[in-house]
């Protein structure tokens, strides 16, 4: 269902796989999230604000579901891209910052206008109920005369219905789909291949993936560097010792030949 985004001209829609979709009805914008970057997302936009992942979860869900209950809007389009921040009230300002990628024609056909036909087509058939009805109740009403029976409260009564003068005062379908119905039902049951839904899901799961490991090789360094500041602190006691040992034994042997002369310099 489209929604409109408050204090704009744009709708959204929200699924509960995290798929969302902006449109103005001329181009469509869409980002497909994970759990794992919907939380990130929610994060990056309210940096200040310490909530529980579940919570943050709920609020976004929340102003996704109701754009129309936001505070203030703020949209930003920049290429190929359409940046849309929305802030809601819950006691304190809650924000959601997303940035979409604008989809291609068939996209936009599968998105926005096959529902808009659906939705015609539905109308139609409605109209085409309704105006049975009308006129088998007209032909009750009839019988009910030919047998005796009258209209006591003058305020109910109507005029006979007529489908044709209803059918000349609303013409807009017909001139653009003419008097069959079959232009309607085709294209609504028209598939077309989306490309951009494989490519998006492709690039989210490698940049999850890339993180993981920048994230792996970041703590491996760490790890290193302790284990080399652990050998380094084990190190020096043996090596202070070590050069005590030979310290004393080389003073030693310097003070033996020097005895032996002096003894020696006496005997004589």
């Amino acid at each position: 269902m489209w929604k409109n985004i408050k204090n704009s001209n744009l709708f959204l829609r929200f699924t509960d796989k995290y798929e969302i979709f902006i449109t103005d009805f001329v181009s469509v914008w869409f980002t497909y999230l994970s759990k794992s970057t919907f939380i990130r997302c929610l994060k990056d936009s309210n940096i200040l604000l310490e909530m529980a992942e579940e919570a943050l979860i709920e609020k976004g869900m929340h102003v996704l579901s109701h754009p129309g209950d936001i505070k203030n809007v703020d949209q930003k389009f920049d290429k190929k891209t359409l940046v849309v921040s929305m802030t809601m009230l819950f006691g304190y300002p809650f924000k959601v910052t997303l940035k979409l990628c604008e989809g291609s024609k068939e996209l936009f056909f599968q998105k926005v206008t096959q529902p808009l036909l659906s939705t015609i087509s539905e109308l139609k058939s409605s109209q085409n109920e309704l105006c049975q009805l009308l006129n088998k109740k007209d032909s009750e009403i009839e019988e009910y005369k030919r047998m005796g029976g009258e209209i006591a409260i003058k305020f109910l009564k109507t005029p006979r219905f007529n489908e044709a003068s209803l059918m000349n005062k609303y013409q807009t379908y017909q001139e653009n789909f003419g008097s069959s119905d079959e232009t309607v039902h085709s294209l609504v049951k028209l598939k077309l291949d989306v490309p951009e839904d494989v490519v998006t899901v492709k690039q989210e799961v490698l940049e999850e993936s890339v993180q993981a490991v920048q994230q792996t090789i970041k703590m491996e360094p760490d790890s290193q560097m302790a284990d080399n500041q652990n050998t380094q602190i084990e190190t020096p006691p043996t090596t202070i010792k070590q050069e005590a040992e030979l310290s004393i034994k080389s003073e030693s042997q310097s003070i033996l030949p020097n005895s032996r002369k002096r003894m020696k310099k006496l005997n004589l």
